[in-house]
C-alpha cells in the first residue's frame, strides 16, 4: 500500500477515536445528557462535585412546616384558576388579584378579576375559580403590595417541561445553570423522580451559599411528590424565586412560593384536596 494511503488511514483513525473521545468527555459532564431537561437558552444541567448534605437532623427546622396552615395565617393570599372544593377558595367574584400571565412568549404580572362559581362535578369538586381577561393564567396573588406590575424574568415554567423532575441529591442533573450561576434543587435520600422517602428533605442551594432545607418529611409521607411548578424573578432583585409543589400526601397538593427577598421563607401556599 503507497505511503499516502497509510497516512490517510491513519489520519481518519485518529480522528475518529478523538471524536469519541471528545464525546464521552461532554457526555459525562452533563452537557449534552441532560440539556434536553430546561430551556437552553436560560437552563443548562451540569455535573458538579458531590452536594454537602444540609443539616438534616432536623434541630433546625425546615423552612415549609407541614402542619402550619399558611393559607390562613399568611396575609398574602395564593390562588389558582381551576376546580376545587369550597372551603379552599374562600373568595368571591369581582376580586381583584395580581396575576402572572402567559403573554406571546413573555410572563407578565398585572392585575385582574376573578370570578368563583358553583358548579357540580362527580369528583366532589364544587367551586371554579377563572379569571375574566385571560386563561393563561400560571397563578394569583392577593394581600401583597410591593409587587409591582410589569414584565418578569422566567426562568422555568412547568407547562413547558411535563417531564421534569426533581432528581435526588446524587444525581448530576440536579444541578444547573440559572444566568450564568450553578444552583441546585433535590432531594436527598429520595425514591427518584421527585418521590421522598423516610427523612427526605428538599434542598436548595444558592451559588456560594451553604444549603438550606425548604421541607422535610423525618416519618416519610403517603406516595406523596414535590414537583418544581415555577422559576423566575417575581420579587425583581435579580435571584430567582421559586414556587414548588411540597404536599405531604398523594391526594393533596401545596404549591408554595419561596421569595428569595425573604430568604426563602414561605411568601404564600395553597392547599388542596383531590376528591
Amino acid at each position: 500500500m503507497k505511503r499516502w494511503a497509510i497516512g490517510s488511514i491513519a489520519f481518519f483513525a485518529a480522528l475518529s477515536l478523538g471524536a469519541v473521545i471528545t464525546i464521552g468527555v461532554i457526555k459525562a459532564s452533563g452537557l449534552i445528557a441532560y440539556a434536553d431537561r430546561f430551556d437552553p437558552r436560560i437552563l443548562q444541567a451540569i455535573e458538579v462535585p458531590e452536594l454537602r448534605p444540609a443539616s438534616t437532623s432536623f434541630d433546625v427546622p425546615p423552612i415549609f412546616d407541614p402542619t402550619v396552615n399558611y393559607p390562613k395565617t399568611l396575609p398574602v393570599k395564593l390562588l389558582f384558576p381551576g376546580a376545587f372544593h369550597s372551603d379552599e377558595v374562600p373568595y368571591r367574584s369581582g376580586e381583584r388579584w395580581l396575576g402572572l400571565f402567559r403573554e406571546q412568549g413573555n410572563t407578565t404580572l398585572k392585575w385582574t378579576t376573578i370570578d368563583v362559581k358553583p358548579i357540580r362535578e362527580p369528583d366532589l369538586m364544587d367551586t371554579e375559580v377563572s379569571v375574566r381577561d385571560s386563561k393563561t393564567a400560571i397563578f394569583l396573588l392577593r394581600g401583597e403590595s410591593r409587587l409591582k406590575p410589569g414584565k418578569i424574568d422566567t426562568m422555568f415554567d412547568a407547562e413547558d417541561h411535563p417531564e421534569f423532575t426533581i432528581d435526588d441529591c446524587s444525581d448530576p442533573r440536579s444541578s444547573f445553570r440559572i444566568r450564568g450561576s450553578f444552583w441546585r434543587l433535590c432531594i436527598e435520600n429520595s425514591y427518584g423522580n421527585g418521590f421522598p422517602s423516610k427523612d427526605s428533605s428538599l434542598l436548595l442551594k444558592a451559588p456560594g451559599s451553604d444549603p438550606v432545607v425548604l421541607t422535610a418529611v423525618p416519618n416519610g409521607c403517603n406516595d406523596c411528590s414535590w414537583k418544581l411548578l415555577w422559576v423566575g424573578d417575581l420579587d425583581r432583585d435579580s435571584r430567582p424565586d421559586f414556587l414548588i409543589d411540597v404536599s405531604s400526601h398523594y391526594n393533596s397538593y401545596e404549591p408554595t412560593l419561596f421569595l428569595s427577598s425573604k430568604n426563602y421563607a414561605v411568601f404564600a401556599s395553597f392547599r388542596g384536596v383531590g376528591c
